[in-house]
């Protein structure tokens, strides 16, 4: 459910397609000028929808404390960094709702704002990488005869945590794979996310309905 009500959140924001980061600020502005209602309607969503993030990050975590002996370190890690990498979709949608909030804001503040949403959604990329991480490794962790998930799972989650780390980067890019609307930054983001989102989703609920 939260992935339908980001996607299509993301639909009425516009930016399934993302700007190029080295527009000029005035591209910027006019976009948020002719689409203010709608971009205000998705960040609405996005912030409404992200409690359901929050419950899934409780799922994932409620079966990985199944697997952990003793304390359970890896679990609690995987609520955190997943709790925290929520609430960024809560101020990338903040910050886009307020670049269309006020139609007399400058160009420049607008472009500001914009800047704002991406950096907090693919920059701070070593908070899913941990997440993923900290799966990754209960999994691989389980030594029971009938473990909870496979073990490609663990290894796909591994992946997951190396190939998001290109994010950190775009910070000194405009253009260019490690830019934010990049092949190797959004694009390659993307994929991967919506990725795990199904993968998790399959082993979590073949993990619910598993009694070892």
């Amino acid at each position: 459910m939260f992935a339908l009500s980001l996607l299509i959140s993301c639909l009425l924001l516009g930016f399934i397609l993302p700007f190029p980061s080295a527009l000029d600020a005035y591209d910027f502005a006019r976009y948020y000028d002719e689409n203010r209602l709608v971009i205000r309607i998705g960040g609405t969503l996005v912030m409404q929808a992200s409690v359901l993030m929050m419950l899934w990050i409780a799922a994932i975590s409620m079966q990985l404390r199944r697997i952990e002996v003793g304390p359970p370190i890896l679990s609690t890690l995987q609520a955190i960094f997943g709790s925290c990498g929520n609430f960024l979709f809560i101020f990338v949608a903040a910050a886009w709702s307020l670049a269309a909030f006020r139609p007399e804001r400058e160009a420049t503040e607008i472009q500001a704002l914009n800047d704002l949403g991406w950096f907090l959604l693919l920059m701070p990329a070593t908070l899913l990488t941990a997440q993923a991480l900290a799966i990754g490794l209960v999994v691989l962790l389980d030594q029971r005869e009938k473990p909870l998930f496979e073990r490609w799972g663990g290894y796909f989650n591994i992946w997951i945590a190396i190939l998001f780390l290109p994010g950190a980067l775009i910070t000194f890019f405009k253009t260019g794979p490690f830019s934010w609307d990049g092949v190797l930054v959004f694009w390659l983001a993307l994929t991967l996310f919506l990725s795990w989102l199904l993968v998790m989703a399959v082993a979590v609920t073949k993990a619910i309905n598993t009694d070892s």
